[in-house]
């Protein structure tokens, strides 16, 4: 049971994240347009995107780890 809970709550952190990634990519295609002019919001978006897709997958890779000592084990 727990499994099925900590799948749901990645699954909704990974939407999070993709809806970063929209964002920076909505912010830098703007800048290339000329809309905007501030290249610190730009590298922050970007970098805010980075951040959030690297500590995703490395919540995935330990949960990954974990459930597979989990089935490792003996009952």
């Amino acid at each position: 049971e727990i499994m099925p809970s900590l799948v749901g709550s990645e699954m909704c952190k990974e939407t999070e994240v993709n809806e970063t990634q929209a964002r920076s990519g909505a912010i830098t295609a703007a800048y290339e347009r000329g809309e905007v002019t501030d290249v610190a919001q730009v590298m922050l978006a970007r970098q805010e995107s980075s951040v959030a897709f690297e500590a995703t997958l490395q919540v995935r890779n330990k949960l990954l780890t974990a459930y597979q000592e989990i089935m490792r084990m003996g009952v």
